[in-house]
């Protein structure tokens, strides 16, 4: 089959659709009309109610977000189990493929509900009378409609990824590691991650985790106290400067306590030489007292025995 004739025929199928979408308005729209309870063409008779039971919808309303939550809110749209073994593979690659089909499924289904969301911001703004208050992350906020771009465009967020939990939340990790990194190598004041960043990764990860509310957990700090930190903390001396100061003050006082060491020590050999040389003079005129007694003595008993005088040595030998 040729490119030419491929197209030729998808052209057609989608001709075909069109048409059968434009025979079936009417009926879709009085399906619709019945369905909210309005029946233009039964109209009522005279002398009688005019109030239209609208259980059907009331039933579907009811049962609606029950199912909502079965889909998209677990982990696992399903999930084979294995019945013999060796089918733990089989099995695991069969939910992997279903849980991708229905992704596909859910996110076809969403580009059609994006034209709705897009007509009914249109409504609000067309519609809205006056400035409306509501709850939106924890605080009430006022907002006027009237003010709004109704041709803004839209994104449907699914929320049923091709993966599990553990998976979302093992792409959170690793993302809340990487700014971790950024912040402790550059800074809080980096361009790379803010603390608003920080505060996203932080409440996606309780989200990721099947928490609803991560304000309940976590509080994201104002603008303000961001910045007041950010100024006590450039105000705080740097660590490693604090280090650097505290090692040359250490240094300078070992080089101090070093050369009082040396004075010490040269102090002390000099009272030592000095006591040394005190001990060797003593010690000197010790010995000339006493041969000049020994001498005197010597020469007493020579004159009493009439022998002459002999040669006094004063302190020691002649050399």
């Amino acid at each position: 089959m040729t490119d030419e004739r491929l197209s030729a025929l998808v052209s057609r199928l989608v001709k075909d659709c069109e048409d059968y979408r434009d025979e079936l308005a009417v009926d879709r729209i009085k399906a619709m009309e019945y369905y909210d309870g309005t029946m233009k063409d039964v109209p009522a008779d005279a002398n009688r109610s005019k109030v239209v039971s609208r259980d059907v919808r009331a039933a579907i309303k009811k049962v609606l977000p029950s199912l909502i939550r079965t889909i998209l809110g677990n982990d696992k749209v399903v999930e084979f189990a294995p019945v013999d073994q060796g089918d733990e593979a089989a099995a695991d690659q069969a939910t992997d493929y279903i849980i991708g089909q229905t992704e596909l499924m859910v996110r076809t289904f969403a580009q059609g509900l994006k034209r709705v969301f897009q007509g009914l911001l249109r409504l609000v703004v067309k519609h809205q009378d006056r400035p409306r208050m509501v709850r939106l992350r924890g605080q009430w906020v006022t907002f006027d409609p009237r003010q709004w771009n109704a041709g803004m465009d839209a994104t449907v967020n699914t929320g049923l990824g091709a993966g599990t939990r553990e998976r979302d939340m093992m792409m959170i990790q690793m993302i809340l590691q990487l700014q971790e990194k950024l912040l402790m190598t550059l800074g809080p004041d980096n361009p790379y991650v803010s603390p608003d960043n920080l505060y996203n990764g932080i409440a996606k990860s309780a989200e990721a985790a099947g928490l609803k509310s991560p304000d309940l957990y976590f509080t994201k700090p104002a603008p303000e106290e961001i910045q007041r930190r950010m100024q006590a903390a450039a105000a705080k001396p740097d660590p490693e400067m604090q280090k650097l100061q505290m090692q040359a003050q250490a240094e300078a006082a070992k080089a101090q306590l070093t050369a009082e060491n040396e004075r010490r020590k040269l102090e002390i050999e000099r009272e030592l030489k000095l006591i040394e040389i005190q001990q060797k003079g003593a010690l000197t005129r010790y010995q000339i007292d006493a041969e000049l007694n020994l001498k005197r003595q010597q020469n007493a008993a020579q004159l009493l025995d009439g022998e002459p005088l002999a040669v006094a040595h004063i302190g020691g030998m002649p050399g």
